[in-house]
């Protein structure tokens, strides 16, 4: 099961995005419009991945996966912003994050998502087959 937090202050942007990962079986989307509720959903529920919009009600999106790299470093992040990729990545680098999307993702950025954590679920669950036998 791919459980993924979606914290954004407004949804109307994220239709499509929203749309298409509903859309993918064993996959469950948790909408929250705050950092705080982000915090509390990941202390609750196995999450694998937190998308973040550029704004939220209590704090911006980049503010909120800091608190996530720090507090929850296993759980990887998607965050919009429409910084520059050169800038993006400067300006969140040593937080992990997994992707840059737009201010408005859509259905190709959805796919772009369960592409990378099925990549990622595929190298764990390689390296858990592969391990030896304590």
């Amino acid at each position: 099961m791919l459980r993924i937090v979606f914290a954004a202050k407004n949804y109307s942007g994220f239709v499509s995005l929203v749309d298409r990962l509903r859309q993918e079986p064993k996959t469950e989307l948790i909408p929250v419009s705050s950092a705080s509720a982000a915090l509390q959903t990941l202390a609750e529920k196995n999450v694998q991945l937190l998308i973040a919009a550029e704004l939220l009600e209590d704090s911006s999106g980049v503010a909120c996966v800091r608190q996530v790299a720090t507090q929850f470093p296993l759980v990887h992040t998607a965050l919009c912003s429409a910084l520059a990729p050169e800038d993006f990545h400067e300006f969140t680098e040593g937080l992990g994050v997994l992707m840059q999307l737009p201010l408005q993702p859509d259905h190709s950025d959805a796919e772009q998502i369960l592409q990378r954590m099925a990549h990622i679920s595929g190298l764990l669950n390689n390296t858990t087959a592969n391990a030896p036998n304590q």
